[in-house]
């Protein structure tokens, strides 16, 4: 092996492992990711203080330090640390992963921004409502500590896409109700709303004299209730009185009307 290649080959792997490490010491320290979430790359060997190479004297340094085969040696000792003992899949594995995580981290980045620019430049509630959060935060999420929250906590992304989506008609009622009160929220905060306090002695004797005339109205009206009953009696007594005439009545016309034409016949 050239010493040359060994020396391309080594800076590489030196230039690996260092932005792996920092990678995930970057995302430990953000909080991305936990030491109990990590995988067996957390336990590369950090023992040896890893050094960039000078590429212009690299070569000639290596052959008066050491022999090929002391630096072949420990090339395939920096393999083996970084990607396993199958350094040919691992290889692939460790890069494909690491740049997954780079690109976890560009976007978490990106969220933020995205965020503070959204905090900064919207509107003043956004601001007010994660101010108080933590005082509002019972009332938010009030099954927290129920089994509720167990099964929101396990829930996968799909699975609470499909509740919201299911629940789509309540939202968009409670979205319309919530415009309501915000187009009705200038009305509470009128003018006129606002001296109701000074009204409020006034108001107190007009709600007594108020309870007496409902106190007042309810008995007239079981008083005149009493009347109307007892005028629908009367009207039924007499009808029924009636009702007897016309029978009597008529049960006499027959009579008087059989006695006359049996005198005529006699």
């Amino acid at each position: 092996m050239e010493s040359g290649e060994l020396v391309k080959r080594l800076s590489l792997l030196e230039d690996t492992k260092n932005s792996f490490l920092a990678s995930i010491q970057h995302a430990k320290l953000n909080g991305w990711i936990n030491d109990d979430d990590s995988t067996g790359d957390d336990n590369i060997e950090v023992g040896e203080k890893l050094t960039p190479v000078d590429m212009v004297n690299a070569e000639e340094k290596i052959i008066e330090r050491q022999s090929l085969s002391t630096l072949e040696f420990r090339i395939h000792h920096l393999e083996k640390s970084i990607f396993g003992p199958d350094s040919v899949s691992y290889e692939a594995l460790a890069y494909e992963k690491l740049k997954e995580q780079v690109t976890l981290l560009k976007r978490v980045d990106e969220i933020k921004k995205e965020f503070n620019s959204i905090l900064r430049d919207e509107t003043d509630g956004l601001k007010s409502y994660l101010e108080i959060y933590d005082q509002v935060s019972d009332l938010v999420s009030p099954f927290k500590d129920s089994a509720l929250s167990l099964e929101r906590a396990i829930l996968t992304p799909e699975s609470k896409a499909e509740i919201i989506s299911s629940s789509s008609e309540e939202l968009e009622k409670v979205a319309e109700s919530l415009k309501q009160i915000d187009e009705l929220q200038g009305i509470i905060d009128s003018t006129e709303f606002k001296g109701l306090d000074k009204l409020l002695p006034q108001v107190t004797p007009i709600e007594i004299k108020h309870i007496d005339q409902v106190a007042k109205t309810n008995e007239v009206s079981a008083r005149v209730t009493n009347l109307l009953e007892r005028y629908n009696g009367i009207i039924n007594t007499l009808s029924e009185i009636f009702i007897s005439w016309d029978h009597i009545l008529t049960a006499l016309e027959s009579n008087i009307s059989a006695l006359e034409r049996a005198k005529e016949r006699g």
